[in-house]
């Protein structure tokens, strides 16, 4: 069960779980798969219910779009007999199995590190926030705010803002923001660290809209990452294997409920690769 709101990102996770899936449906693996097409927390409660009322479940492999919100339910199923995996957000303190997804404090550290470099030491910068409520996020903006404020005292975060809308949607919503922020901000913005994978979009919206100079930090490759760092539009992207995040998620579940064989640890992450131009 996960989002199906940025395909293009969830669908390298799905390649993941299609290679599992592939992998071991020889020896009686079924993958059931769910959709939320919100953010909403409550949402995803009912597809997981309905799910239980279809289906006799012997595993549960999701990305809980709350770091607490969904506790009772983990808690519950896994007393039921029914293991959880966490993949790409967790719910740290539930009785899920284990999680797979980036360390995603560290990752925030990196962009801090990479925003500080690009702007050599100096400069005004604004975060371009995602899902607020999913536990990755708030923690790469904990590690990108401290990172800057460690190493890089004459680099100044004057603002935030959130990316998507009430309703979920975000690419109106980012134009809006881009031109909110260079136009209506008294200092001149020197740099934006953008906490998702919509690094593109909002490249995308720098670009069309015609602003220069400024340093552009996010996460995940796509073809539209790739252009704009040739373009010189985003600086530096950060990636993580979300095909491995799909994969382990699904052999990890199956290998407990097949063999009752427990993960060495009950956080697996995954590595991170920076792409700039000079990279590519």
């Amino acid at each position: 069960v996960y989002p199906n709101i940025e395909n293009y990102f969830w669908e390298l996770i799905n390649k993941g779980i299609k290679n599992a899936e592939k992998q071991f449906e020889a020896y009686g693996l079924r993958i059931i798969r769910r959709y939320v097409d919100s953010y909403k927390v409550e949402d995803q409660i009912a597809v997981i219910n309905e799910l239980l009322e279809e289906y006799s479940l012997h595993g549960l492999a999701f990305v809980p779009l709350h770091p607490v919100k969904l506790n009772e339910l983990i808690d519950n199923l896994t007393s039921r007999g029914i293991p959880v995996v966490t993949f790409d957000s967790d719910a740290t303190l539930s009785k899920r199995l284990c999680f797979i997804g980036d360390n995603a404090v560290k990752g925030g550290s990196i962009a801090g590190k990479l925003m500080g470099l690009f702007l050599g030491g100096k400069g005004n910068v604004v975060i371009m926030r995602g899902q607020k409520n999913l536990l990755p996020i708030q923690q790469r903006i904990t590690g990108f705010m401290e990172k800057i404020a460690a190493e890089f005292p004459d680099v100044k975060i004057v603002d935030s803002y959130d990316i998507y809308d009430d309703q979920g949607g975000y690419e109106k919503r980012i134009y809006n923001i881009i031109s909110q922020i260079f136009s209506d901000s008294p200092v001149k913005i020197d740099g934006i660290f953008v906490t998702n994978t919509l690094i593109g979009l909002v490249g995308k919206a720098i670009k069309d809209i015609g602003i220069q100079n400024v340093k552009l930090i996010g996460f995940d490759y796509s073809e539209t990452v790739e252009t704009l760092l040739k373009e010189d539009m985003v600086s530096a992207t950060i990636c993580t294997d979300l095909n491995f995040e799909g994969y382990e998620a699904i052999r990890i579940l199956y290998e407990y409920i097949t063999a009752q064989v427990k993960p060495k640890t009950d956080c697996i992450f995954t590595k991170y690769e920076i792409m700039i131009k000079e990279t590519l």
